[in-house]
């Protein structure tokens, strides 16, 4: 294994100095017999197998072993590995017919990661495992504003489609503790309890269950029931849908949006990969944006395209997306005021508001 570090700068990013740096961890993993069997490994399982989870494993050892063995180069190894791995994963996806712009714009994600490495360790590396593999495992593409994950739809809601007159209807699959806000236990690592437990039940034609407020992103305690004849199952857990990923680039303009959905419904329309629907679970998709942001701002905008629902998550992004990797919401007095939206947010937060990560999904087409 090798690093050419013209082609990593031209696709991963980062200047000359950090794949030379990249290089003498590799080297260093090369003479060492175990970090060389692990490395090894890792690669096989990434660009040949496509094993994401069992490839995060070896990464994180990988770098575990570095830092007790090869200390000097321990932040650089899963940079070395990546940048090894490269020229093996362009090629697979060029012969797939992924066009060279959009590899670059897939693979460049790399650079935002490795500068937020340095924002928070303040030496060179790179992080943010799983993520930082997908691209090598086929698992990601950038299509211009917005990123593209093929995955099994992984949250506990079944979304069904009126053939009358096209209306999405959420209902909550059976099991699920929700607060007196109609949000799911635990969710924020609130202590709050919950109130009722979602059911779902089918029987002569019907689904009667606990229906989603699509725009409050909350479960409703009332039962809800509808005919199976009037609609279709459009998405339930275990299908396959595309999952949009929010690069921190630029504007969300609507007509970017509009853009990069279109690509994404060309491109993988091309592949037999299902694009009716995409799904979404980030901090943009929550309502209380309207509380602090003006209503026809770019992120509002994109927010109001999904069709929502409460996910439970220990902490929001949000805050370490606005003010910053490394910051504590004990630290919210202190949080930087640069942009229009960490002002709002601040204020916002200041004032007893809350904010969370929602999921989501939207028509692609």
């Amino acid at each position: 294994m090798i690093i050419d570090t013209m082609l990593c700068m031209e696709y991963l990013g980062m200047n000359e100095e950090y794949w030379q740096q990249a290089q003498k961890a590799l080297d260093a993993i090369k003479s060492d017999d175990t970090a060389r069997t692990v490395a090894k490994n890792s690669k096989r399982l990434l660009c040949t197998e496509k094993n994401v989870s069992e490839a995060e494993l070896l990464c994180r050892n990988l770098t575990q072993y570095a830092r007790a063995f090869l200390p000097q180069h321990a932040d650089m190894a899963l940079a070395a590995l990546l940048g090894a791995c490269l020229p093996a994963a362009l090629q697979q996806l060029s012969l797939q017919g992924v066009p060279d712009d959009v590899l670059k714009d897939t693979f460049r994600d790399f650079s935002r990661w490795a500068e937020t490495y340095q924002q928070q360790h303040g030496v060179p590396g790179i992080g943010e495992l799983p993520w930082v593999l997908f691209p090598y495992a086929q698992r990601i593409l950038k299509l211009g504003r917005l990123m593209y994950e093929t995955v099994f739809f992984p949250f506990p809601y079944y979304i069904l489609k009126s053939n009358a007159n096209g209306d999405i209807t959420i209902l909550a699959a059976e099991g699920i503790r929700v607060t007196a806000q109609g949000l799911v236990e635990h969710t924020n690592s609130k202590p709050e309890a919950a109130v009722f437990t979602t059911s779902l039940v089918f029987g002569h034609g019907q689904l009667t269950g606990n229906r989603v407020d699509i725009n409050d992103a909350v479960i409703l305690p009332q039962p809800h029931t509808i005919r199976l004849a009037e609609h279709r199952i459009l998405l339930s857990p275990g299908m396959p849908i595309l999952n949009m990923h929010i690069p921190q680039e630029g504007p969300l303009t609507p007509d970017a949006v509009n853009r990069s959905m279109e690509q994404a419904i060309g491109f993988f329309e091309k592949r037999g990969f299902p694009c009716e629907t995409a799904m979404c679970e980030s901090w943009l998709l929550d309502p209380s944006l309207l509380h602090f942001l003006k209503d026809n701002s770019n992120s509002v905008q994109f927010m109001k395209r999904f069709a929502k629902f409460p996910v439970c998550v220990p902490q929001p992004s949000a805050a370490k997306r606005i003010f910053g990797f490394n910051f504590d919401m004990k630290q919210l007095q202190d949080a930087p005021e640069e942009t229009g939206m960490q002002k709002a947010l601040k204020a916002y937060l200041l004032q007893g508001g809350e904010i969370f990560d929602v999921g989501g999904i939207c028509l692609l087409k």
